[in-house]
């Protein structure tokens, strides 16, 4: 009876043991699915490196350059320009002083070091006051230095990165060009409501040590060299004083302006010869009335 007890009890152990060992067993398979689950999940929601390549692109895409397949081919003014102004969008521009003009000044130093970061350290920048009637970036020779003023800056393009493509060190971006908010955009945006891109750019970057230089932009496969493809505008041609009769014909082909042509002219001769019956019977008129003024005027004398 001592045996089968124990054994009772060894066997009851056992099998708590047995349900233990397999709970334990489910939670580790449910644990290590899970994290396949979010690991696959980071792998695939890849936003925050979308959101990095839109700064990066930021201070180019804003002023809507054109293609290059070579730093060193692009426009100069275009390589300054946007290096200044990745310059004033890093966090150290809270650290910058400003002029007697409540203008900011930027050091050259900086500025080319946001270039070679932006376009790679083969690029060398050539420092010159830019601008317009508006805004006016100058160039100060003497602090090296730029006077930036603080202004509001509008009607500029933003970037909305679409998709990432690398292999090794060399990332293809494709960026949407996102126009400011205005009517037209309200009136063309998606079911969403976000506003959407006028059109999309590659843009190549390499990717040295922690910084990512850009090396080209290109327009997309099939999108042409205008970019997007132009909406379609309706004209209503304004029509100039006087041409009422052009109105009258339009749509006639020749031979039926020729026939209209010819029934004026009959038209036209008809009328003249009526006048010309009109006239004779008017003298003829005149004719018979003169022998009844004579004879009685002979018989007054």
């Amino acid at each position: 009876m001592r045996n089968k007890t124990r054994e009772k009890d060894s066997s009851s152990r056992n099998f708590a043991v047995g349900v233990i060992v397999l709970a334990l067993a489910v939670i580790g398979l449910i644990s290590v699915f899970g994290m396949g689950v979010r690991f696959t999940g980071r792998l695939l929601d890849n936003t925050k490196e979308k959101e990095q390549f839109e700064r990066l692109t930021l201070p180019v895409v804003m002023f809507d350059p054109v293609p290059f397949e070579s730093p060193q081919d692009a426009d100069p003014l275009m390589l300054l320009q946007s290096s200044l102004w990745a310059t004033l969008l890093d966090e150290k521009s809270q650290d910058y002083l400003y002029d007697e003009w409540q203008q900011l000044l930027i050091p050259v130093s900086d500025v080319d070091v946001s270039c070679a970061k932006l376009f790679g350290s083969d690029i060398t920048l050539t420092h010159q006051t830019f601008g317009n009637y508006e805004v006016t970036y100058l160039y100060d020779e003497e602090l090296q230095a730029y006077h930036v003023p603080v202004a509001y800056y509008s009607g500029l393009y933003t970037p909305r990165v679409e998709e990432i493509q690398h292999s090794g060190d060399v990332y293809l971006v494709t960026v949407g060009y996102v126009p400011p908010t205005s009517a037209w955009t309200v009136i063309t945006q998606g079911e969403d409501g976000v506003t959407q891109p006028d059109k999309y750019m590659i843009y190549e970057f390499h990717k040295n040590g922690d910084d990512y230089n850009l090396r080209a932009i290109r327009y997309l496969d099939g999108q042409g060299v205008g970019g997007s493809e132009n909406h379609a505008q309706t004209t209503v041609p304004v029509q100039p004083a006087g041409e009422s009769d052009l109105e009258e014909t339009a749509g006639l082909s020749e031979e039926e302006t020729a026939g209209l042509s010819d029934e004026e002219e009959a038209a036209g001769l008809s009328d003249e010869a009526q006048d010309e019956e009109d006239s004779e019977e008017e003298t003829a008129g005149e004719s018979d009335t003169q022998p009844e003024e004579d004879a009685s005027s002979d018989e007054a004398a």
